[in-house]
């Protein structure tokens, strides 16, 4: 419970700074690649529900971009984790070039 407490003020806390982040080229793209990597790894937990949100963004060169993505998740009996994800994206085009979990 505490864990979820924590991952929720984090959430509210970073929520502001994500606004301006998801604003960026590729963004977006590459928090859904984060999102898809993670469903695919997260299949068969029993009522879960997630949340995720643009933790950081790096401009590796002229044309890549490393996104900072946090997924936090829950299932019914009440447990919490979270997870986090670089994706290195090719701009202004958002090719994926890389995604790791952290």
């Amino acid at each position: 419970m505490k864990s979820l407490i924590l991952a929720l003020m984090t959430l509210v806390s970073t929520s502001a700074m994500a606004a301006k982040l998801d604003k960026l080229p590729c963004a977006q793209f590459a928090q859904g690649a984060a999102v898809a990597d993670y469903l695919r790894d997260a299949t068969g937990i029993q009522g879960h529900e997630y949340d995720s949100s643009i933790t950081g963004y790096t401009k590796l060169d002229q044309s890549q971009v490393a996104v900072a993505v946090e997924i936090t998740g829950a299932n019914d009996e009440g447990e919490s984790w979270a997870a986090q994800y670089e994706v290195v994206v090719q701009a202004p085009t958002c090719a994926l070039v890389e995604i790791s979990a952290k």
